[in-house]
């Protein structure tokens, strides 16, 4: 049979967005080796994404662009996925945003997405802890989780060393229980950390920010395929 080609959707969607008209040549033949995907979403909305480019985008209005994408491929693909959005203050107030679960439909998901708003900060193990135990249980052959963050985590009492070492001890538990854990990052500070929280092949740095979008759909397709 026929599966939608995620890798040209998102470029029909990039065109849309450009009011270019999109390629309408939008099917490829199934693959043999094409896995049924749950698919979970973490997008970093700490205070941080506040930020604006030199053209005065802000992070987190690329990051709403970048889930929109996302969005719209994913529901034209059918793989069962949900979308989160976290910020923290403390251990004891992170907050797991639900954009859409996996028991509900997309239309829910674009006013939740187009909502959000920078606040606090990035206490982003817990927020992994918690998506992971959400993903785990979905039937399907595997499940990816990504991850979308513009910086270190960092929260109260949760910095440097002991903010990488936590995270990446939440990336490992997720893997060893059989969950793909892929990040995507924009951080013009500094990025070294992302290898220890990710492994050297578990990231990809945006160096573009407004790439974000095309950069996240990419990456789902890899993983459908890979």
């Amino acid at each position: 049979g026929d599966a939608l080609d995620l890798a040209a959707i998102t470029d029909a969607l990039v065109d849309r967005r450009m009011g270019r008209s999109p390629d309408e040549r939008l099917y490829e033949r199934t693959q043999s080796n094409r896995r049924a995907l749950a698919i979970a979403v973490l997008v970093d909305v700490s205070g941080s994404t506040s930020n604006q480019l030199e053209d005065g985008a802000r992070i987190i209005d690329l990051e709403k662009q970048a889930l929109l994408m996302a969005h719209d491929a994913l529901e034209a693909v059918g793989d069962p996925y949900a979308m989160f959005a976290f910020a923290s203050l403390g251990a004891h107030d992170v907050q797991v945003k639900s954009l859409k679960g996996f028991d509900e439909r997309g239309i829910v998901t674009r006013p939740r997405i187009h909502a959000l708003q920078p606040d606090q900060n990035t206490r982003l193990g817990a927020a992994v802890r918690h998506v992971s135990r959400v993903l785990a249980p979905q039937p399907a052959t595997s499940q990816l989780l990504l991850i979308l963050s513009d910086g270190r985590p960092s929260d109260v009492q949760y910095h440097e060393e002991y903010a990488v070492a936590d995270t990446r001890r939440a990336v490992l538990d997720a893997r060893n229980q059989g969950t793909t854990v892929f990040g995507l990052a924009i951080d013009f500070e500094d990025h070294v950390y992302l290898a220890e929280i990710f492994g050297v092949s578990g990231y990809v740095y945006v160096r573009d920010p407004h790439a974000l979008g095309r950069q996240l759909v990419r990456s789902i397709a890899s993983m459908l395929h890979s």
